[in-house]
């Protein structure tokens, strides 16, 4: 990394940067430049709510020992580098037997690690073994849905499988992550 009097040029970024107090410019493990902005120093970010928690979904935040979000205090997190984008639909009916038409439906979006496992997965989605199953669904039109491949916590072997070996993680034509759309039970 070349330092000039405007801050650290980053291979790949425009030139020159100049950097805010606050700002971090680095590469990620896939070499892509990025620019980050914390609340401190004052480069204007005003502190953010705490996030929101949801009995349903475990593991949307990293909750660490004194209570609060994220890493432990004074540690980083390793980030995996492949994510399969996953759209949890959120209705107490399966989506496939809603009347067609029926476009109303809540939805989580998450980026999910490709390395975890189906039973990981489901565990953060707050599915134990025997208490429900993951559906992956697509759209048809219209409102209308179909699912394609459904689990239990019960199947070991699909159990096993991470994201990116059920090929949640594929890319499309345009180079971006393909979405999968899931809807959980809970019995």
């Amino acid at each position: 990394m070349v330092h000039t009097k405007y801050g650290p040029n980053v291979p790949g970024m425009m030139f020159p940067q100049i950097q805010h107090p606050g700002a971090t410019t680095g590469l990620d493990a896939n070499n892509n430049p990025y620019v980050y902005i914390s609340g401190l120093h004052g480069s204007g970010r005003l502190p953010q709510p705490p996030p929101l928690t949801h009995p349903g979904f475990p593991a949307a935040n990293l909750i660490n020992s004194t209570g609060g979000a994220g890493a432990e205090p004074g540690f980083n997190y390793f980030f995996p580098t492949e994510h399969a984008d996953v759209i949890v639909l959120q209705s107490a009916v399966a989506p496939w037997k809603l009347t067609e038409g029926y476009t109303r439906l809540d939805y989580w979006t998450v980026k999910v690690p490709g390395n975890i496992t189906m039973g990981e997965l489901l565990a953060g989605l707050g599915v134990s073994s025997g208490n429900g199953g993951l559906y992956v669904v697509y759209q048809q039109g219209n409102g209308k849905w179909e699912h394609q491949e459904s689990m239990t916590g019960v199947d070991g072997r699909l159990m096993r499988r991470s994201v990116r070996e059920m090929g949640w993680c594929r890319r499309g034509r345009e180079g971006k992550v393909r979405r999968t759309y899931i809807w959980v039970q809970r019995v």
